[in-house]
């Protein structure tokens, strides 16, 4: 695990729960497992700019969104 996809993985959960939206509806959303889901959470998990794009879409932010983090 390496600090970006910790602090990735925290920004994803950080936009998901100020929505209200739980790992499922998220990922049902992004056409990805929800175990895929929480290991990008959790930082075990290096998602392709794939997976980046649809999780943007899926959070309807834009991409660089998910990288506004100071960790």
């Amino acid at each position: 695990m390496s600090c970006y996809t910790i602090a990735f993985g925290r920004q994803i959960r950080r936009l998901r729960t100020n929505i209200g939206e739980t790992q499922e509806e998220i990922a049902n959303r992004a056409a990805m497992h929800v175990t895929y889901l929480s290991g990008i959470e959790r930082g075990l998990r290096n998602p392709s700019l794939t997976s980046i794009r649809a999780l943007a879409e899926a959070l309807e932010v834009p991409i660089e969104a998910l990288f506004d983090f100071d960790d």
